[in-house]
């Protein structure tokens, strides 16, 4: 089985394929601007959804940072977010002075909660209800959710796989500090603290830089997501829009190269 990282490479190989094709349909520029820009569009879209499953392989499985976070105004403030793709209520309790004040690692358990939300299997209309829980050493996220079926083994993202079960839960261990993920059942059970060792044997350190380069990179190709059809004559001449295109794609290639080279090093 590949590991987490494995298949990061994976994706970013994927992506480099298709800024590779975009590139040579837009120096060849054999038939009608208004084929060829849409179909340069929907590479640099794959891409899109390439690099950011990277982005968020990187980010679950890079070394973690813990350091001290107000659990509450992280969680409220960044709850429209975490439940975009899914029909859903926040609620927060325990919310004395205080006691939201834990230690981990804010980035990862947001990017990790968002995947475990997104994945949640849900009925027909169903939703969640999401409950935080800040208060003592039992502080926790709870989901209850309307669906009979069982929580999946294999997570997605951009309608592809993104990791196992088992991957997301060890990222949790340790940007948790040892908080033991409980997906099984209903309501799900996302720990904020544990008492467990986190252990970061395997986890390599080029990571970190990796994951903030592609996070990078993802807001770079963002524009380009749906934006099938958006050429313009009236916007920009041919020659301008190519070369902006062969610009962003020689940037993205720039960026991919050097993660592929890291990776390989």
């Amino acid at each position: 089985m590949y590991s987490l990282y494995e298949r990061l490479l994976q994706e970013l190989a994927a992506a480099k394929d298709c800024l590779l094709d975009a590139g040579l349909l837009l120096q060849r520029q054999g038939g009608p601007e208004a084929e060829v820009f849409p179909q340069a569009d929907r590479l640099l879209s794959q891409c899109h959804g390439n690099v950011v499953r990277a982005a968020r392989m990187a980010t679950l499985a890079r070394p973690s940072v813990l350091q001290p976070y107000d659990a509450q105004q992280l969680f409220q403030s960044q709850a429209a977010h975490l439940t975009a793709s899914i029909r859903s209520s926040f609620i927060a309790a325990d919310t004395r002075a205080g006691a939201a004040a834990k230690e981990g690692d804010p980035e990862q358990i947001l990017c990790g909660l968002q995947v475990l939300l997104h994945n949640i299997p849900l009925a027909a209309q169903g939703m969640v209800q999401i409950h935080l829980f800040c208060q003592g050493p039992a502080a926790r996220i709870a989901a209850h959710y309307d669906g009979l079926r069982s929580y999946p083994e294999a997570l997605m993202w951009e309608e592809a796989a993104l990791c196992t079960r088992g991957e997301i839960a060890g990222c949790w261990m340790r940007a948790t500090g040892g908080g033991v993920l409980a997906l099984e059942g209903n309501p799900l059970l996302f720990p904020l603290t544990g008492d467990s060792e986190a252990i970061h044997t395997g986890v390599p350190e080029r990571l970190t830089s990796d994951a903030a380069v592609l996070n990078g990179l993802v807001r770079q190709l963002r524009p380009w997501r749906g934006a099938i059809g958006g050429w313009d004559p009236g916007y920009a001449s041919v020659t301008e829009s190519t070369r902006l295109y062969l610009e962003t794609i020689a940037r993205c290639m720039r960026e991919i190269n050097g993660v592929l080279g890291r990776g390989e090093g």
